[in-house]
């Protein structure tokens, strides 16, 4: 009995393991939130964070209506310039699933574009 009981120990605490390494948390991570239109009136919002060699992309499951109206008008406000992603530090744990990010197609129907890995916020403010 002791036995099986030290061997649903050491399952336990490996399953664990693999959990917390599938599932990274992310703390105090600069990046940026943006705004992809995927139909008149249609928004769906990420974050991304640029790396050398290569660009990472979140999907928020879990933002606010005011980041997510802060985002917009960033966005709209800065449409003339090359960057008009609202600079933000976040935290957070990614998701093991992900969420289609589209934009908008012919005659404005929503097209896939990539597919962003979900992560759950815990803390997000603008720089």
């Amino acid at each position: 009995m002791k036995h099986f009981f030290m061997t649903m120990l050491a399952v336990g605490a490996t399953s664990c393991q693999s959990d917390e390494l599938s599932t990274p948390r992310l703390v105090d991570q600069p990046g940026f939130l943006e705004v992809a239109v995927c139909s008149r009136g249609c928004y769906q919002y990420f974050l991304s964070v640029s790396r050398p060699n290569t660009a990472e992309r979140w999907f928020p499951v879990n933002l606010d209506k005011e980041l997510q109206q802060a985002a917009l008008d960033y966005a709209i406000a800065n449409q003339v310039t090359t960057d008009n992603r609202l600079p933000v530090v976040f935290t957070g744990t990614l998701l093991t699933d992900s969420t289609t990010i589209k934009t908008a197609g012919a005659d404005d129907v929503p097209v896939p574009a990539f597919k962003a890995r979900n992560i759950e916020l815990t803390g997000i403010r603008k720089r």
